[in-house]
């Protein structure tokens, strides 16, 4: 009678030690799913922001050189100006003595 009621605790032991183990395994895989889900997912949102910063180093270069062209632009925009009112001022002086010559000579 004990040799038989050990060997039907031992029976129920091992049928219970066999589903925690199956549960352990599902519950394993499920989480190994969803792990390899969110992996997933993950290297799919740092690929995307890859090409982000792919893009953002385009714009950068593009905008440094326009930038850089601007730059040269409004360097010769100051440059003509300066040259145009140093014409305008010998202009003015030539016209002004031209007018005082004008009246001195005609008195």
């Amino acid at each position: 009678a004990v040799d038989e009621a050990m060997l039907k605790e031992n029976a129920q032991l091992q049928k219970q030690l066999e589903n925690e183990s199956v549960e352990t395994k599902d519950v394993s895989e499920s989480k190994l799913l969803d792990m390899s889900v969110m992996m997933t997912a993950f290297n799919q949102k740092v690929l995307e922001q890859s090409e982000t910063v792919a893009e953002i180093m385009e714009t950068e270069e593009t905008a440094r050189i326009h930038t850089t062209g601007a730059v040269k632009q409004l360097q010769d925009a100051a440059d003509r100006g300066r040259n145009q009112s140093v014409w305008l001022l010998s202009i003015l002086y030539l016209s002004a003595f031209s007018v005082l010559f004008l009246d001195w000579y005609g008195s």
